[in-house]
């Protein structure tokens, strides 16, 4: 009978309690929070709308909703992101989806499997945070958020005081960082294992496939990082660290953009350039953040040091995915010790393709490109030009003796022109402009003297950061600039930026644009300090977690343990890991045993033992009334105590306390059993 009674206790302990439910809202809110910057604002209306509901549920103060109304609820948020994102296959589609499943499910939650379900569900959603950030910050808040839901996991489970409920929490917590730890050493790193043209656009500012006018001038505007670059030696002048990212060939009129596509050499050597006779070589690390693109940065000629980073015959370093989240990848460059050409200091080789005798006729074609009926002024410009220098080192340098006669001014607020005709209208009437209408205009001019040459976008310069000794490259470093093919001597770099403000190329955009400028490098000393320290432990930390890959991770451990071959090495992991999960299912299990029993069923049959020891043959098969009247027939002047007893073990019995007995419930039976032992001697 008592078994009986206990067991429905159970089940009615198997539903939640205020407290429980309110735990588990703490642990949605939280992995709700950790994405806050990266969800449309719907959702968390949503969400705090649903917990809302659910605790009025709770109350009494509504009801459930009905099969309509669960089914209404799931094709909102299926609009909701169809609204938000169309059908554009997005990581940020694929999570927003599961964070609305998770703002949905506590709707539903009632019993403990439930909330078992929705806690599931919140550490998938934790895990979601690195597809957008992987810096030490990001770590910390999902751990704060993990460690909430693993206290959620705790008070649903356990019928304990809170005090309790959260040491254990904090103890499971903190036994599982070394674990944790070790697993991150340890575990084999794996690739990509598969590859899904998914993109994200959260927090994205940077470089794009193609070029209009603005589109530059707007990233001066913005101190987003774009990458990060370390050199192990020699580091070059600013005036050199022109970083590449893309090649423009293609002009519409008004966008430049990509349409040869070069073939990649995937197995580079980065011996090669001695090989070819460069003595003094850049040897340097990037991290790059996420743009969502293959393309990779890098200083003219370099080879990559990684075999998954292929080379294009333009010069281009690619990846074989595109970057969704940080990466980090070394190579080699050549010091550049080629003196400039007729000392115009402005006009600097560009060793990317070396002294390639000739184009081939489809490089020629993309290289000389351009739109029909625009632009005649600059055309006619061009054959003034060609007329009076028939050399094509002659034609740049009277190219850049138009620009520097003529009263062009450097800003990042040229202003949006409709004009058919736009290189026209800025060479001749506006002449303001950004790097984009310098660099278009100039290869503009450059093709129709007949002479190749294309666009190229990526960055040039970057903040050192003295505490880290690496160098920041923000987005409001981007750059254009042009490269032109001379024969016998192969592609060369020219600057037209160079040309109408030098200081831009010798010394930053920040001296550049003066008043105009915004970025990090316009704050003050300590707060620039601070930054820096704050940089320097982020890149730290992403240099570590990036640069541990198969390589660096065997080199680790036969460090340590010596050096063994794979198998051994297989052998001696999954043992360790073998026991170390054995150790924490023989805990778990201890802990599980010693917990089987609750404070209502420990009273109980502690209650009988000592009833049997003073001689009252009672059992846990009998109900309290049994007991009773027992101890009664048996030790009379027990009665009143014994009643009391009774009273007091149905009240325990359904008190429905998932937090467990209170204290003085625990000093009342300690009481009562004193004087019934008395009673029955």
């Amino acid at each position: 009978m008592i078994i009986q009674e206990l067991e429905v206790g159970v089940m009615q302990s198997n539903t939640l309690s205020r407290k429980g439910l309110l735990y588990l809202f703490l642990s949605v809110a939280f992995a709700l929070i950790i994405h806050s910057s990266f969800l449309p604002g719907w959702v968390l209306v949503l969400a705090g709308t649903i917990m809302l509901w659910r605790y009025s549920i709770y109350s009494g103060k509504i009801t459930k909703p009905n099969a309509f109304m669960k089914a209404g609820l799931v094709m909102s948020g299926f609009y909701g992101v169809y609204f938000t994102y169309g059908f554009a296959l997005s990581i940020e589609a694929a999570v927003t989806l599961l964070v609305a499943s998770l703002a949905l499910k506590p709707l539903e939650v009632q019993n403990k499997r439930d909330s078992y379900v929705l806690l599931f569900l919140c550490i998938l959603v934790q895990g979601q945070h690195f597809l957008f950030e992987q810096g030490p910050m990001a770590y910390l808040l999902v751990l704060v958020s993990l460690f909430f839901t693993l206290v959620a996991l705790v008070v649903v489970n356990q019928s304990s005081q809170a005090k309790s409920q959260l040491n254990m929490a904090g103890k499971i917590f903190i036994l599982s960082i070394p674990l944790t730890v070790f697993l991150f050493f340890v575990l084999p790193r794996l690739g990509p294992l598969w590859s899904v043209n998914m993109t994200t656009k959260a927090g994205l500012v940077g470089l794009s496939k193609s070029m209009s006018p603005g589109d530059i001038s707007e990233l001066g505007q913005s101190d987003e990082l774009a990458f990060r670059v370390r050199f192990s030696g020699d580091i070059p002048p600013v005036n050199q660290r022109y970083w590449r990212a893309l090649i423009l060939d293609e002009y519409d009129g008004v966008t430049w953009e990509t349409s040869y596509r070069p073939d990649a050499n995937w197995a580079p050597d980065p011996l090669e350039l001695l090989n070819r006779g460069f003595e003094s070589l850049y040897d340097y690390e990037v991290i790059s953040e996420a743009h969502e693109q293959r393309w990779l940065f890098s200083l003219d000629s370099s080879i990559p040091q990684q075999e998954d980073i292929g080379v294009q015959d333009n010069g281009l370093l690619i990846n074989k995915y595109n970057a969704i989240n940080k990466f980090q990848y070394a190579a080699t460059a050549p010091v550049n010790n080629k003196p400039t050409i007729a000392g115009l200091e402005s006009i600097q080789a560009n060793l990317s393709l070396g002294g390639k005798e000739k184009l081939s006729a489809l490089e020629r074609q993309a290289y000389l490109q351009l739109p029909l009926g625009l632009n005649e002024r600059t055309k006619n410009l061009s054959i003034k030009l060609r007329e009076k220098s028939p050399d094509d080192l002659d034609f740049i340098i009277s190219l850049s003796k138009f620009y520097l006669s003529n009263p062009f001014s450097y800003t990042l607020s040229p202003g949006e022109s409709e004009s058919e005709n736009r290189v026209d209208e800025f060479l001749f009437e506006s002449k303001l402009g950004f790097c984009a209408h310098y660099a278009g205009s100039a290869v503009y001019i450059l093709r129709s003297a007949g002479i190749p040459s294309r666009v190229v976008l990526g960055y040039l310069g970057g903040e050192k950061n003295p505490v880290g000794d690496y160098y920041s490259i923000y987005q409001y470093d981007a750059h254009a600039w042009v490269e032109v093919w001379l024969k016998g001597l192969g592609w060369l770099r020219i600057d037209p930026t160079g040309w109408v403000a030098p200081e831009r190329v010798e010394q930053g955009i920040e001296q550049a644009v003066n008043d105009e400028f915004v970025g990090f490098r316009s704050q003050s000393k300590w707060l620039r300090d601070i930054r820096h320290q704050f940089q320097a432990l982020n890149y730290l930390w992403n240099d570590v977690m990036l640069s541990y890959k198969d390589s660096n991770q065997r080199k680790f451990l036969d460090s340590v343990f010596g050096s063994r071959d794979s198998l051994t090495w297989g052998l001696i992991i999954s043992s360790v890991m073998l026991m170390i999960m054995a150790a924490v299912f023989f805990i778990v299990m201890m802990g599980a045993t010693k917990n089987i029993q609750s404070d209502q069923r420990v009273m109980l049959l502690n209650y009988i033992r000592r009833l049997n020891k003073v001689g009252v043959n009672v059992s846990a098969s009998m109900s309290f009334i049994d007991i009773e009247r027992a101890v009664c027939i048996k030790f009379p002047q027990a009665t009143y105590s014994v009643s009391l007893m009774t009273k007091l073990l149905n009240q325990a019995l359904y008190a429905q306390e998932s937090s467990g007995l209170s204290k003085q419930t625990k000093r009342e039976y300690k009481k009562l059993m004193v004087k019934i032992i008395m009673n029955c001697r």
